[in-house]
């Protein structure tokens, strides 16, 4: 036990050295995980929802979404989705070379 939870401490941790930030989301349909990006303005850019244990290189299982600011204001201005489609059938790890919308 303690062993799996310094491999989580870890992994949560060099995730956020890179500027993500995973945390577990409990809802009606079941455990997931969720990411967070963040832009070199430290703002949320992506927001990525799994089902709990989706490798982030999984090539599939992710839905993945972008925001965008308004650039006076820093208040966000749209959601888009990963090729614009709200299913869980993207790669976290590719997030950045989707089209969003």
């Amino acid at each position: 036990m303690k062993r799996s939870i310094k491999l989580i401490t870890f992994l949560a941790v060099a995730l956020i050295a890179l500027g993500c930030m995973p945390y577990m989301v409990n809802s009606q349909e079941g455990v997931y995980t969720e990411m967070i990006a963040y832009d070199g303005s430290n703002r949320v850019q992506y927001v990525g929802k799994a089902i709990a244990g989706t490798a982030t290189s999984a090539t599939t299982g992710w839905q993945i979404y972008k925001l965008a600011y308004d650039g006076a204001t820093s208040r966000v201005i749209s959601k888009t989705w990963a090729s614009g489609d709200p299913g869980f059938t993207h790669e976290w790890d590719e997030r950045a070379s989707y089209s969003y919308s």
